[in-house]
């Protein structure tokens, strides 16, 4: 996910960095075999999709490719009222082609584009708003788009969304067969003793605060009260060590109720002391319960269901 800089920068947790050589390994076999495979990255919001595919860009778009007049790797995101016509529209535009035009002439565009600029790996962001609105009839209309694009085009198509977007697929048989792999991003996990975590906290602080502060919220308690204070999302650890960082501006040496005070995000102010993670009289509980910050969504649930 992110370091503490002035450049932001992917910190490749052990999830991170499986996912990001998953789709590597695709991706040579693409250029080797000119064999290329469709699949998905699903993850709940905050656990890197959108970095991942940020910086994967950013690496492959070199000055090389770009002097060769070649984009390897596209990125856009999915609509969030999704037509045909919008959906090609989008990637329209991420190729900076003109927008106008019917569904089908915008979808021969975009084929073109992809052609002409060799394109390898076009990626979907927010790939779950196809089935955000409307009903089954709507998600099979924008499944048999998807699906006559993804015919035409001689690229790996990464989808990349929350769980739900597999309901897509459920629906459409002839798609599902198009989408060879699904990849999974999860938070860290509540089960590894917060090894992966302590290790992506490590890598947030270790240039921004003292050695005292690094000891204390590197010990096996800190850790564990993190984990239960963020749900072990990496975006929302990177929110509450911001929020710490801001806090601690003046202050000397910390403690638990510097951490409890920097615990400010929706859906923490009116709990109880044994439901606040940074309190001596936490249950070490998930806050998943009513009006707790974890509350599993009716889209997508726990953060840490099994969904793969």
């Amino acid at each position: 996910m992110f370091k503490h800089s002035k450049n932001i920068q992917a910190v490749f947790t052990p999830a991170f960095e499986k996912c990001w050589n998953e789709v590597g390994a695709l991706h040579v076999e693409q250029k080797t075999l000119s064999d290329p495979k469709n699949f998905m990255i699903l993850g709940v919001s905050g656990v890197g999709k959108s970095t991942l595919l940020s910086k994967y860009k950013e690496k492959h778009n070199d000055e090389e490719s770009k002097g060769a007049g070649r984009v390897p790797v596209v990125t856009f995101s999915a609509p969030a009222a999704p037509t045909p016509k919008a959906l090609m529209q989008a990637i329209n535009r991420a190729l900076r082609g003109p927008e106008t035009g019917t569904s089908a002439e915008l979808m021969q565009r975009a084929v073109q584009y992809i052609n002409h600029f060799k394109v390898e790996m076009l990626f979907m962001d927010e790939a779950h708003h196809l089935i955000d609105r409307g009903r089954m009839k709507t998600h099979a209309h924008l499944g048999d788009c998807w699906k006559e694009f993804s015919d035409q085009v001689g690229c790996c198509i990464g989808m990349c969304g929350a769980p739900r977007l597999r309901l897509l697929f459920e629906t459409n048989n002839q798609l599902r067969n198009r989408w060879s792999s699904s990849f999974v991003l999860r938070p860290f996990s509540y089960d590894d003793g917060q090894e992966a975590l302590a290790g992506f906290v490590f890598t947030l602080i270790q240039e921004g605060v003292s050695e005292n502060c690094q000891q204390f919220l590197l010990q096996s308690d800190t850790i564990s009260r993190i984990q239960y204070a963020t749900d072990g999302v990496p975006a929302v650890v990177v929110k509450f060590l911001r929020s710490l960082k801001k806090v601690m501006t003046g202050l000397g040496e910390l403690d638990m109720t510097v951490l409890d005070k920097a615990w400010n995000f929706h859906g923490t102010a009116r709990l109880p002391t044994h439901r606040r993670p940074f309190h001596r009289d936490f249950n070490f509980e998930r806050l998943m319960g009513y009006e707790e910050p974890f509350y599993p969504s009716s889209f997508d649930g726990d953060n840490h269901a099994n969904f793969s």
